[in-house]
């Protein structure tokens, strides 16, 4: 977008990068953002230009302009002439004034002391105007109060202010600095702006960034000290040197102006990061709800009995699990029926206690200094409720705090929890932190804010992908060949950068195509290594398809995680993937162990599975006890279901024609024979379709009769519905186990059976004898209910 209105000055500060870059970055020790924005002004947008006089009638008469765009967007304030000597700031603003936002409004004061610059001094009449905005005061001047009264009235979401200094940063002056507020996003834009701007000019007048002084700090009353702290209000102050030449420091301060304009448009558009809740069930039916402050999203994971509204979802689950994805924070969450103990669950990954997240009373956070001075910064989800012990460097804006300890202890008292906890000046372990009088540490009460991660291209081109274990929002430094999922990314540098916000952790990061030793990675303005990127306790799986297409599923004892990978034919839920491969391969992350992997369409002799790089067998994949049961086929067609006391798992024999569940099976066989691992006894064997004697039956290598796989003492449970829906429970005094006419409506735990029947019927096993059979949903006249094949009623089963 062009950037210079008809008539401005050419201040272009485009250029060759220098060959250094990667030393230049490494020196300003920030995170950056890529240069392929949106810009916030334009010589072709159109708009309205208003003027408005401040201090009307007083030797301190000035001019705001107010140019306004007409469609809603970024409010920006740019200010010069503050210090009436500083020359270069009162000109580049002026140059400003010529600018019109494509969307929002651009508020110009280009000469904000006037007497000062008429005079050619630091200082006018009523002393230093950026002395003159204490923090919680009233501005100390008519003039100051008529400034202050702007950022009031039009709330800017950016506020720039033009300075210039006597001597150079960090040798005793500012000049050639910029200093940022608190907060990622303005570090990373400075950090990219001065990367444009250096790159033509001479390494010993390079600017350097800086942060602003916090409150504690002198100088005081600096204008953009407290719209940063009192107002959060993302804010710069530049300073060029005196000594440079003026035409140079003008088109210094214009550019830059221009470059953070850009460059907060850029983030003020960036839509807000998902968030991750997973619900994941133990084995009881637990139905759940929960709302949030903004927008609930579906997954893959949910089924009929989930539903979803704008910020509020009504969930249910028993052996598998629900995962959502939100935005904004958790304002309630209660389990509706069944126990809270039957239920796990996690933020971005997080495992979280269910009052963690509906907390009803007041937590209190001591942070202790150990005798060295160490500053802090502490933003809570909600405003602080009160504080304790609290001194005069201590400062509470609402749900931010910038406090200092040396061996006292500050206290906060809040609701919800905390947002970010961060040292500021000093080192971490000389402070302690307890939350209701239990010790914790930096890392634990910032575990879960949003990151920022930046790939940065030296020349030639490198493919990459990265997954999260919550969610990444694209910005608009991102091209055609840049890819954003819900969790993962697949992207590509060269001279040019890629920038991304993410929740959660980084859980791999791979190079593609190209050379590691190609790009920088620096995650929160620190570079990381791919080794820092990739944990230990994180598997990879890969599964690689042949040609024909296959389905899988499979399954972890840990929690499962997509990659940039992932087609509209594969699903991700909490610790289960299903998937299908058929050319190209599928790769997904996951934590633990895996538990089983099952081919349910197509033949495994068309896939290869891979974890961490090394190819695995289905049956090393579905390592569940020693024992073994061989359905060997003769000929003809043979249907058969079978149930055990414990687990079974699929083997390498199996086709698209066998399904296998956690304790169930339906199979099939002809003239090949299926071969499956399991855990504990079978305790049911049933032919569905064909004979029994066209089947033979091998138990750990030995042969066994059908009637040898059905003892006496287990029981067949069947309720047979007659159309309309009807859900039911049923309590035994013994156990209870599924079979493979089980659905997702359905849930079986110890003696415990939940079941939903309509058109079809349900299968269960039992032992001992049914104490309760109660229909919770339809009538009883709906349902038909068999003993052992002998039809019972649910009144009689209930007496």
């Amino acid at each position: 977008m062009r950037l210079v209105p008809p008539g401005a000055m050419d201040w272009s500060l485009t250029g060759e990068r220098r060959p250094t870059r990667r030393g230049l970055l490494g020196g300003l020790g920030a995170l950056t953002v890529g240069t392929a924005l949106t810009g916030y002004v334009s010589g072709t947008a159109t708009g309205t230009q208003s003027i408005r006089t401040l201090a009307t009638g007083t030797a301190h008469e000035t001019t705001l302009f107010v140019n306004d765009s007409g469609l809603p967007g970024l409010t920006a304030f740019v200010l010069g002439g503050v210090h009436g000597d500083e020359e270069a700031g009162y000109l580049a603003a002026a140059n400003v004034t010529r600018w019109q936002p494509d969307a929002g409004t651009l508020l110009v004061l280009p000469r904000a002391n006037r007497p000062a610059i008429e005079a050619g001094t630091r200082t006018g009449p009523d002393g230093d105007l950026n002395r003159q905005f204490p923090l919680r005061q009233e501005p100390e001047t008519a003039l100051a109060r008529e400034i202050w009264d702007v950022v009031e009235e039009f709330e800017p979401d950016l506020v720039i202010d033009l300075h210039e200094s006597r001597g150079l940063y960090p040798d005793g002056g500012l000049g050639q600095s910029l200093g940022f507020s608190p907060g990622g996003d303005l570090r990373n834009a400075a950090a990219v702006a001065l990367d444009d701007s250096n790159a033509t000019i001479d390494g010993t007048t390079q600017f350097e960034p800086r942060a602003l002084p916090s409150p504690n700090e002198y100088p005081r009353g600096v204008l953009v000290q407290r719209t940063a702290f009192e107002r959060d209000i993302p804010s710069y102050i530049v300073e060029t040197w005196e000594d440079l030449n003026l035409n140079a420091r003008v088109r210094y301060q214009t550019a830059l102006a221009r470059r953070l304009l850009d460059l907060r448009q850029a983030t003020f558009e960036a839509p807000e990061p998902r968030r991750t809740l997973k619900v994941v069930g133990s084995g009881p039916t637990t139905r759940f709800a929960f709302d949030v402050s903004g927008t609930v999203y579906p997954t893959d994971t949910l089924e009929d009995s989930d539903s979803v509204f704008e910020s509020r979802v009504e969930g249910q689950v028993s052996t598998l699990g629900d995962a959502y994805q939100y935005t904004g924070r958790v304002e309630s969450f209660d389990v509706t029926y069944g126990s809270v103990d039957d239920i796990t669950v996690y933020v971005d990954g997080v495992e979280k206690t269910v009052d963690e997240l509906r907390p009803d009373t007041e937590s209190r956070l001591d942070i202790s200094g150990s005798g060295t001075e160490t500053d802090y910064q502490l933003t809570v989800r909600e405003p602080s409720t009160g504080t304790e012990n609290l001194g005069d460097v201590d400062w509470v804006f609402g749900d931010r705090a910038y406090g200092t300890v040396v061996s006292d202890t500050d206290t906060y008292h809040y609701r919800r929890d905390v947002e970010r906890f961060a040292v500021t000046d000093g080192d971490a372990d000389d402070i302690d932190l307890s939350v209701d009088g239990e010790a914790t540490s930096v890392e634990e009460l910032d575990e879960t804010p949003t990151h920022e991660m930046h790939i940065l291209g030296t020349g030639p081109a490198v493919r990459f992908q990265f997954a999260t274990s919550g969610t990444v929002e694209a910005t608009d430094t991102l091209e055609s060949s840049d890819q954003v999922y819900d969790s993962a990314v697949e992207g590509q540098v060269s001279t040019q950068d890629d920038y991304y916000r993410f929740t959660g952790d980084v859980l791999s990061f791979e190079i593609i195509e190209g050379h590691a030793r190609d790009i920088v990675v620096m995650v929160d303005g620190v570079e990381q290594s791919l080794a820092d990127l990739n944990s230990d306790a994180v598997h990879e799986l890969r599964i690689a398809g042949q040609g024909p297409t296959v389905r899988f599923e499979t399954e972890v004892d840990g929690l499962t995680y997509p990659t940039a990978t992932l087609e509209d034919s594969d699903a991700v839920g909490v610790s289960r993937i299903e998937g299908q491969v058929s050319i190209a391969a599928d790769r997904y992350l996951f934590t633990g162990d895996i538990t089983s992997f099952t081919v349910t369409y197509g033949s495994a002799d068309d896939l290869a599975v891979f974890v961490d790089g090394t190819e695995r067998s289905l049956a090393e994949l579905n390592a569940i006890g020693d024992r073994t049961l061989r359905v060997a086929g003769t000929g003809p067609t043979t249907r058969f279901t079978f149930t055990t006391d414990e687990t079974v798992a699929a083997t390498d024999t199996l086709e698209s024609s066998d399904q296998v569940y956690d304790q169930s099976v339906a199979g099939q066989v002809s003239t090949r024979d299926d071969t499956y691992r399991f855990e504990g006894d079978i305790v049911s064997f049933t032919v569905t379709q064909g004979s029994a004697e066209d089947i033979r039956l091998y138990v750990d290598g030995s042969e066994v009769s059908v009637a040898d796989l059905n003892p006496d003492w287990v029981h067949d449970l069947r309720a047979a519905g007659t159309g309309p829906e009807v859900q039911f429970t049923v309590e035994t005094s013994g156990a209870t186990y599924p079979t493979a006419t089980l659905e997702d409506t359905d849930a079986v735990a110890d003696s415990r059976i939940e079941g939903q029947v309509s058109i079809a019927d349900d299968r269960y096993l039992f032992t001992g004898a049914v104490d309760r059979f109660e229909v919770t949903q339809g009538t009883a006249d709906e349902i038909e209910v068999y003993v052992d094949g002998e039809r019972r009623s649910p009144g009689e089963l209930s007496g």
